[in-house]
């Protein structure tokens, strides 16, 4: 029995969603050949593929997120939006059906395979749910990395909303297996989905994963010219902004010779490249890069930088990415009720800067702390935990 995983943004550059899902394919490659990932293949991008043979690409055009659009734009959007309002909230029908064209190629009669639809979006359950149909043999599984939130994006209606619920219950019931992640399971129990509940799986985001660049035998107190302090991923109005990072960065470099780098590439992207420009060097705005890429760049980095979700359950998936690599973590925060301080605070290598805080000072070493006592603390967060729930409705 192999599995198919449906998730749209998974090549060539991941996004958060997508990095959880390479990490259960690694681990699931570790033993089976038996898999393939299907996702969208940007038309024109095409020379930034991957090759690997169990990654399926799907020829769409590439959509720009609404606020990058034009006033115009913007408004087409939103007619075509209510165009679609009948099968709500299913918003690129052709994609849909071609998914769909192209995986029952894979599929023979009486195959039994596991199909993962990783949530969001409603596109990709649209499409299990559809599979299942046709393909009654298949095992299909709702991977809910994103909680049971809506897509109504520039809908503000009870009534959608209603539809939407519906909608997300009727494809709920079809599934054989729905995995929320733990930081929603709150929400969930007490929701309408609270029904699925026998059919439920409460899992934590399988990101606890070695950093091959880290070298636990490397450790050495050896004092650097420039500390190299990082941040890495997205910036957001009203739920991570980049102030108090760059206000806390400002400070500590004005006693110890620092430089920032910042791969962003979201809100704020024009204040940051003009802190830059006025910082004489000592901070730089770059484009995201590949995953492993970047697990390079945190592997030589001294400092690492996080900012926490305001009034949101969800976890910034370099969290993870960051406390694998055992180094230390300068973590801003405005709330105790942040998603990430259960994660840190048993990070014996986290600084947590609260909003009353200015904390510059910090001891620097290069010791890091070793995978194997990681592993430990974050078991649940480990891929292969995951990967086990996926195979066991299978066997």
């Amino acid at each position: 029995m192999g599995i198919i995983f449906l998730q749209e943004g998974y090549d060539p550059f991941p996004n958060a969603n997508s990095i959880c899902v390479k990490g259960l394919v690694d681990e699931y490659a570790k033993n089976n050949d038996d898999y393939l990932v299907v996702c969208d293949g940007y038309i024109g991008e095409e020379t930034n593929f991957s090759k690997n043979e169990h990654i399926v690409h799907i020829r769409v055009k590439r959509e720009k997120s609404i606020s990058k659009k034009t006033t115009i734009q913007k408004v087409i959007t939103l007619m075509k939006r209510v165009s679609l309002i009948l099968i709500w909230p299913i918003r690129f029908p052709v994609k849909t059906i071609k998914y769909i064209v192209r995986i029952r190629k894979e599929l023979k009669k009486n195959d039994e395979v596991i199909i993962v639809s990783v949530y969001k979006p409603a596109e990709m359950i649209e499409i299990g749910y559809w599979l299942k149909i046709i393909h009654k043999n298949i095992i299909w599984v709702i991977y809910s990395l994103d909680g049971i939130g809506d897509n109504l994006m520039a809908f503000n209606s009870k009534i959608i909303r209603n539809k939407e619920k519906r909608w997300m219950a009727s494809r709920f019931k079809k599934a054989d297996k729905i995995i929320q992640m733990k930081c929603h399971e709150e929400s969930y129990k007490n929701s309408e989905y609270k029904k699925f509940l026998s059919k439920t799986v409460f899992t934590d985001f399988p990101l606890i994963i070695p950093n091959e660049y880290c070298n636990d035998d490397n450790n050495t107190n050896e004092k650097k010219e420039i500390v190299n302090i990082l941040y890495a991923g997205a910036f957001y109005k009203k739920l991570r902004e980049p102030f108090e990072l760059i206000q806390w960065f400002e400070k500590y470099s004005e006693k110890v010779k620092a430089h920032l780098d910042i791969y962003s590439m979201n809100d704020f992207v024009d204040y940051l490249d003009d802190i830059s420009q006025k910082s004489n060097g000592k901070i730089e705005r770059r484009d995201y890069v590949r995953p492993e890429v970047m697990e390079k760049i945190i592997a030589e980095s001294d400092i690492l930088l996080s900012v926490g979700n305001s009034n949101s359950p969800m976890v910034p998936s370099k969290i993870f990415n960051y406390i694998s690599s055992g180094k230390i973590i300068v973590h801003f925060t405005d709330s105790y009720n942040d998603s990430c301080l259960p994660y840190l605070q048993k990070y014996k290598r986290a600084i947590i800067i609260g909003p009353e805080e200015r904390r510059v000072n910090i001891t620097m070493d290069n010791k890091k702390i070793a995978f194997n006592e990681i592993a430990a603390l974050y078991a649940e967060n480990l891929p292969i935990t995951t990967v086990k729930e996926l195979i066991e409705q299978g066997e």
